[in-house]
């Protein structure tokens, strides 16, 4: 199935309009999709290589745009992606597979955006921060840190997020490779016929989502921790 028709299944399961997101993220869908399935509304994140400028420019933000920019330059070669919103309200996000110590990673953000210097002591024995996500909150840039780690006894992903009041209290942890069950599972099983996802997503203060790829697979290094 072409990319674009896969994102129509979707819009028409839940009912929406994903023509305005299908134009701003065409010019990527063949180097990656992935589908985010929520219980009201979904998500497509796109991206690829050599491309931060047109991603930020696909994105419609402005100082998250600019400390994607930043990272980019600072850290050239990564794999890069913008995450667009389809029936809700949230920010997109641009990210950046960053694979970096943790050291340099916080030097980082605390030189670009809100203050990250208790950011180590909250992601747990690991040595690399494997990604960074940009989106915006009331027009303030917000960061997405993901580390590997364990999530209910296997190995997947963890996420601390910065806002513009520090370190956020709610941690969102990925399991990957799994089943699931709920509104957004179902949503997935009956749009695209998968019974299992790439990645279930869950925390305390959110409710579930299901990552389903569907172009250009990205390999998990498990060794980065």
């Amino acid at each position: 199935m072409h990319p674009e028709d896969d994102i129509r299944c979707v819009a028409a399961e839940y009912g929406l309009d994903a023509s305005s997101a299908i134009a701003r993220v065409r010019p990527f869908l063949g180097h990656y999709l992935e589908l985010v399935f929520a219980s009201n509304s979904f998500e497509i994140i796109t991206g690829g290589r050599g491309c931060a400028a047109a991603l930020a420019a696909a994105s419609g933000l402005l100082v998250a745009a600019r400390a994607f920019l930043d990272t980019d330059l600072r850290f050239p070669g990564a794999m890069l992606g913008l995450k667009v919103p389809v029936g809700a309200s949230a920010s997109a996000t641009l990210y950046h597979r960053s694979l970096l110590p943790v050291a340099e990673a916080t030097a980082h953000l605390a030189r670009i955006g809100p203050a990250a210097a208790d950011l180590p002591a909250h992601l747990g024995a690991v040595a690399t921060l494997y990604g960074l996500g940009f989106s915006e909150a009331g027009g303030a840039l917000r960061i997405k840190t993901y580390v590997l780690g364990e999530v209910g006894g296997r190995l997947g992903f963890r996420s601390l997020r910065l806002g513009p009041a520090g370190l956020e209290a709610d941690v969102r942890e990925y399991t990957p490779d799994a089943g699931g069950d709920g509104a957004a599972a179902d949503h997935a099983r009956r749009a695209l016929g998968v019974e299992r996802f790439g990645h279930v997503a869950h925390s305390k203060a959110r409710a579930t989502k299901v990552y389903v790829e569907r172009v250009g697979a990205i390999t998990t290094d498990y060794s980065a921790r």
